[in-house]
């Protein structure tokens, strides 16, 4: 089961900030992140993002969320960043955590033939990884922007 935050621009969380690991930023596509301090796997990052009222696993569903990806991830001495995004049974069935498809046109995505079902963002591309710890990357939309 995928839980989605609840989309209304008129919604408030609570929840103390210094319980949350990690650091907070906003970006010009106008979400708030938060860098977790601990690498982890996929299903683990999902799960811990999803228990920080109103955030998710990062979801790269535009130009701004992208670039602001990738700027995190190039020159970084730890540069693998694990994303909601997972292969289904075919390399090019690929399905975002919230069950939207990735738009190619925004996001460059290497797939393998490896058997691999989980992405992460590497140096200046998405591929597909195995199920290793990695960076996490939160999002949350309290202005209730497009996602």
């Amino acid at each position: 089961m995928t839980l989605v935050p609840y989309k209304n621009e008129n919604s408030s969380y609570f929840f103390k900030k210094s319980s949350v690991p990690g650091t907070y930023n906003w970006e010009a596509d106008n979400l708030l992140y938060v860098a977790l301090t601990e690498p982890m796997t996929t299903n683990i990052a999902r799960t811990n993002c999803l228990k920080i009222p109103g955030h998710r696993l990062i979801i790269v569903k535009s130009k701004e969320t992208y670039d602001h990806f990738l700027a995190r991830a190039v020159g970084n001495t730890k540069p693998y960043w694990t994303m909601d995004l997972i292969k289904k049974t075919h390399p090019d069935d690929l399905v975002w955590g919230d069950g939207t498809v990735p738009n190619r046109t925004i996001v460059t995505i290497d797939v393998s033939n490896s058997g691999e079902h989980f992405f992460a963002l590497y140096s200046n591309h998405i591929e597909d990884v195995k199920e290793n710890p990695y960076r996490v990357l939160c999002q949350a939309n309290p202005l209730g922007v497009e996602w």
